[in-house]
């Protein structure tokens, strides 16, 4: 970096949060880009560690449950097993109280509500509710 003239940086970011890299922890990352983002081209040396990043997965379309429309009323009679009622994994929270909807199976039990994410600053949140379907 110290071989980097300072008018070809665009910005600089740091992050004080610990951050995982494979095995090893980081308390912190320094973030540099340039105009240009040919720092590897132009700046690598052999000391330097580069590391190929994966890309990541494909959105998903989860199957959701509905009997709302006039479908539900011809499978009303062929039975619901699921034990697992909902799943979104990538559900934004916008207000401060939101609705969400979804439908039982026919099977009787104890069922769990978990809900796992991130604060906007990188707290870890996990809210667990329990109810119970006759």
């Amino acid at each position: 970096m110290l071989n980097l003239p300072s008018s070809r940086i665009n910005t600089i970011h740091i992050s004080r949060n610990q951050h995982f890299y494979g095995t090893k922890t980081f308390q912190g990352v320094v973030d540099i880009s340039t105009f240009k983002s040919d720092y590897f081209q132009n700046y690598y040396t052999d000391d330097l560690f580069a590391k190929e990043l994966f890309k990541p997965n494909e959105n998903k379309n989860y199957y959701r449950q509905s009997y709302k429309d006039t479908l539900g009323n011809s499978y009303r009679r062929l039975p619901d097993f699921r034990y697992q009622l909902l799943w979104l994994p990538q559900y934004g929270v916008t207000e401060k109280n939101q609705e969400v909807e979804f439908f039982s199976s026919d099977i009787s039990g104890d069922f769990e509500v978990i809900v796992e994410g991130f604060t906007l600053t990188g707290k870890p949140i996990l809210l667990t509710e329990r109810f119970k379907v006759q």
